[in-house]
């Protein structure tokens, strides 16, 4: 038996190998080498008769999208192989007899019988397997940041519907593909899943599925489906539970309503809508208008209900307005100044239930203890005129009933006067050149409702309680032509939705008109130096207003001052 290279028919020249080894006669016996025509392949151990009998290495070309190198050698009583170089290490054992190996067949034919005959019994190290775990953690924290830490409620409701079209996906790679191509999702999701994409194809075309693995040893499938599912549930849970923490004690039927909502619905309520009834609750806990509050939260549920679960956040939400809150404080404020004046009225009697509706009280009785003065008179016309209008605002704004572009039914009397000459109102033409020259006609419209509804107040109170008699309001409204110009520039370029400081100088605007007036309503009877006064008076206020703006000031610092004025000018006849 001797040992050399031979291109010999004991192997196929079909097949284009060639043997380096010992042969016994022309049978491939003892040890040698068989290579495939470009030696880049090879088996190598013990043979007799032209069959393997013992392996001792062998080296395999995969030829898929990328030509991965395949490795085997023995060690122990087990073989080492690498695939891919080292990108992948793993204990296999090989069936000691090899049935079914032909070796006068091609290389290719030897590779996938060997591989019949091989199993995988340990991973020792996978690179590929490794990266993409790495870009599926990566995936998932973007996926996690995106949703948890979103400060745009609408932004997070998008993300956790786009996400749930896709649980009805059977495959990760088109999930991945529609998420990474979508221009709607935030880019470091899109990159994160783009990248696990990457990873995944990557892994995909090495073809492990041409070994045989264990059943403790099989790789992980990609299921970004379940990663998907996870976090859509654990997310919708804590959204669902952060809206009950944020629920006020004095509303239990709000914390349940919330804990009752799918999931698929909890996400259009933001924490802004609860926060609404968290002000709401911290007014006052008089049980009617608790009462009241419930009624409210059963009607965004209501509306909820019937909202397709497939809307797009961004046409719905938020379900309810900041603004309420404030126009019910104010709103509070005036039921409870009025109780104060009127005859057997309480809060209870202000705000009614009846047949399921809520109603005001059809007629203020007033107290007739004391003296009515045209003060006293216009006061209490303001507050009964302000009661009735705040609660219609109120109903157009209450979550039942609001929805992003709906516009409250109204027209301004006092700021939208046509210039007619022929028209003695004159001073109205005043306010309607006065709008268009600080707000502008188009700027004025465009105004935000949530800062409108102020204007609305104040143009309707003036309409109804200073306008009846409007040649004698005339040189009056001028005298105030300052102070009202000044609140419209406030409210216009206010950088931020500062409710509070709207409410409280619109309503003491008001005060201080409704109270001044009487004072005022015969121009002519004011003196120069009270002239001089009312004109340093109105510089000041345009200043406090800015200071509020700036946030140099805050709004107790206006009442404050609108409270001295008014009360000077009380006074004013004594001096």
């Amino acid at each position: 038996m001797g040992s050399f290279l031979i291109y010999t028919s004991a192997v196929s020249r079909a097949s284009g190998s060639w043997y380096d080894g010992d042969f016994d006669g022309n049978c491939m016996s003892g040890f040698g080498t068989l290579f495939s025509s470009d030696k880049l392949q090879f088996v190598q151990g013990t043979w007799r008769d032209n069959r393997l009998i013992d392996i001792q290495s062998c080296q395999f070309i995969d030829q898929g999208a990328d030509k991965w190198t395949i490795y085997l050698r023995k060690q122990a009583d087990g073989f080492l192989l690498t695939f891919d170089e080292d990108g992948f290490t793993a204990r296999a054992q090989l069936c000691s007899r090899m049935p079914g190996v032909d070796f006068a067949s091609s290389f290719r034919n030897i590779k996938l019988a060997f591989f019949r005959n091989l199993t995988i019994t340990c991973v020792i190290s996978d690179k590929l397997q490794l990266n993409r775990e790495s870009a599926l953690s990566q995936f998932k924290k973007a996926l996690e940041h995106v949703i948890y830490d979103s400060i745009n409620s609408v932004d997070f409701a998008f993300v956790l519907i786009t996400l749930r079209k896709f649980l009805k996906q059977n495959s990760s790679q088109v999930i991945l593909t529609e998420l990474a191509n979508n221009t709607s999702v935030p880019d470091n999701l899109r990159n994160a899943a783009a990248n696990l994409l990457e990873r995944e194809n990557t892994l995909s075309n090495r073809r492990l599925e041409l070994l045989k693995f264990s059943r403790d040893t099989m790789p992980s499938k990609l299921n970004v489906i379940s990663t998907v599912h996870s976090v859509y549930a654990d997310a919708t849970k804590l959204h669902r539970q952060r809206l009950m923490d944020k629920c006020p004690s004095v509303l239990p039927k709000l914390i349940a309503s919330i804990s009752e909502v799918i999931s698929d619905k909890i996400i259009y309520v933001s924490k802004a809508d609860i926060e609404v009834f968290h002000h709401l609750a911290s007014l006052t806990k008089e049980h009617c208008l608790l009462t009241f509050f419930e009624s409210l939260h059963c009607g965004l549920f209501e509306k909820l209900d019937k909202i397709d679960s497939s809307c797009s956040p961004s046409d719905i939400m938020p379900l309810s307005t900041p603004v309420y809150g404030f126009l019910f404080k104010s709103f509070f404020e005036i039921i409870s100044e009025i109780s104060l004046q009127a005859e057997n009225c309480s809060i209870e009697t202000m705000l009614i239930q009846s047949d399921g509706k809520w109603k005001l009280l059809d007629e203020i009785r007033w107290n007739q203890d004391r003296k009515n003065s045209r003060r006293i008179l216009l006061t209490r016309e303001s507050l009964d005129c302000q009661y009735r209008f705040i609660f219609k605002l109120l109903r157009h704004f209450e979550p039942k009933n609001y929805f992003l572009g709906k516009k409250f039914n109204y027209d301004f009397k006092v700021m939208s006067v046509e210039e007619d000459p022929e028209d003695d109102s004159w001073v109205l033409k005043q306010f309607k050149k006065l709008r268009n020259r600080i707000i502008g006609k188009k700027n004025f419209t465009d105004m935000p409702e949530d800062r409108q509804v102020w204007l609305y107040i104040l143009d309707h109170t003036i309409d109804k309680v200073l306008l009846k008699n409007k040649s004698d309001s005339k040189s009056y409204l001028e005298l105030f032509k300052p102070l009202l110009e000044g609140h419209a520039t406030f409210l216009s370029s206010c950088p931020t939705n500062s409710y509070e400081s709207f409410r409280v100088v619109t309503h003491n605007i008001l005060l201080f008109m409704i109270q001044t007036y009487p004072l005022f309503q015969d121009s002519e009877k004011l003196t120069d130096e009270d002239v001089v006064i009312l004109e340093k008076q109105m510089k000041y206020i345009s200043k406090v207003s800015t200071d509020i703006k700036s946030g140099a000031s805050d709004s107790s610092d206006f009442r404050n001052l609108m409270e001295e004025y008014i009360r000077y000018w009380g006074l004013r006849h004594l001096i």
